[in-house]
Parts: C-alpha cells; structure tokens; sequence
C-alpha cells in the first residue's frame, strides 16, 4: 500500500473500481464510513455520479428531476448520458411505476456503473449514440433528460436546434424535456442560445436553479403546455432538507 492510500483508508476514502485507458480514467470511490458514506463515480477527476448511503437524495443537480415523474401516471422516461446511473436509482426508488430507457455511448461507463451502483437496475440500458438513438427510435416519452458530458462538456450536437426539435418530437404530448446544464467555462457562453433553441421549439421553458449547486442549470420545458404552468402539477417533495430545498427552487421557478 502507499502513502495515498493509507491516507485515504485513514479517512475511510477507497477506490473499490477502475477503468484506464487512453485519454481517460474511471474511478468508483466509496468516501467516509457509514452512516455517512457515499460512493462517487469519477471520470478523469470530475463527479459523474452520486450515491448516499440510506438515501435516495445527493444534494446535487440529480435530485432536480425528481419531481418531474411525479406530473404523469406511469411515467416513461428517456434519459441521455447514464454516468453511474444516479438518475435512474432515484427514479426506480421513488416511482416503481416508471418505464425507463437509459442511453450511454460509453461502454466502460456502463459495465462500471454495476460496480458504482452496486444493484441491478430495471432500467433498459441501450449502448447507443444518445443522439442517433434519437433520431432513429420510434418510441415516444413522458420525460426526456439530456445529461450527455464528457469531462466537463456536453457534446454540441445536443445544443443545437435539430436535437432540441427532435426531442420535441418524440414527447407525448404534455412531455417534458428536462436538461442539465452545467455552466462550466466551456459551455457559459452557450446557455442563453440554447434556451433560445428551446423557446423557439416549444414556446416556453423555464430553469430550475438547484440550491446546493449553483453552477448547474436544470433546463426544462413542456411540449405543448406552458411550462411553468405544467410544473405547478408536480408533486411537492417533503420530508428531509433536500426535499425541501428541491420543492422551494421549483416553486422559484413556476413563479
């Protein structure tokens, strides 16, 4: 053992799965010891994926979906971008009604995930281009999230308009396209166009602004409904300090 890791085992910090290769590494790391632990997954350095042990909630940009599935009654949900799966763990957890469809052009990301998150999930996993599964699938949604990073930045195919119009176009009507938009030097520049992008497909949108994570965006807009008058159906989420942190910043948000 070295110095580093008889430093993190002191701290109850340990790596417990690992992926290298060209260009990129990917860590699972368990971080202090229970009842307080989490499990991270991490691609060269950055947080990917979230977990708390005893908890559904991250207090992180994930937990802001949650109150989306809570607008339909069997909800089925397409999500762009797995990481280590933190979204649909949530989801499952919380909405054992709900359809998932997972899609992540990494396959290193998807064996590792197992690993991160330690369960089967019911979600279909499909090993796909997020945005050629898009364009090419017939199957239409409830909820589409668009969480498509690599390192720090979203490819900016699924900034452009073709993306937004085609999400649009595999919604029901009443659907729900929800983005993670994290403000990062690389992308700042392009929030107010994408929004724009959005507006222009589906007439209005909103942002929800997560409390604990002020440099992430939660881009949201329905198809076919005004927006912040489809999100005042949500359920409210109570019961814990980060249920409540999600309920106020969607409550700014419908204002």
């Amino acid at each position: 053992m070295d110095i580093g890791s008889r430093i993190s085992g002191i701290f109850g910090n340990r790596t417990i799965a690992e992926t290298r290769r060209e260009g990129s590494v990917i860590k699972v790391i368990e971080k202090g010891r229970p009842p307080n632990q989490i499990r991270v997954l991490m691609y060269n350095g950055i947080t990917f994926s979230t977990i708390k042990n005893g908890s559904i909630y991250t207090n992180s940009y994930w937990d802001y979906f949650l109150p989306l599935p809570s607008i339909f009654r069997e909800p089925k949900i397409l999500i762009l971008g797995l990481g280590g799966g933190t979204i649909p763990y949530q989801i499952e957890s919380m909405y054992p009604n709900a359809s998932i469809d997972a899609v992540e052009v990494d396959r290193d990301i998807i064996e590792i995930s197992k690993k991160f998150l330690q369960r089967e999930l019911r979600a279909k996993i499909i090993a796909a281009d997020g945005y050629e599964y898009l364009n090419k699938t017939d199957n239409t949604y409830s909820i589409i999230i668009s969480d498509p990073y690599i390192d720090d930045s979203m490819p900016e195919k699924f900034l452009s308009r073709k993306f937004v119009s085609c999400a649009r176009s595999k919604l029901v009507n009443g659907g729900i396209f929800a983005v993670n938009f994290a403000i990062s030097h690389k992308l700042s520049q392009m929030l107010e166009p994408f929004i724009s992008e959005i507006e222009a497909e589906f007439g209005s949108c909103t942002r929800v602004i997560p409390l604990t994570v002020p440099g992430n965006n939660i881009i949201i807009a329905s198809k076919g409904t005004e927006t912040r008058a489809a999100l005042r159906s949500a359920k409210r989420l109570e019961g814990c300090t980060e249920a409540e942190n999600i309920s106020t910043a969607y409550a700014q948000a419908v204002l």
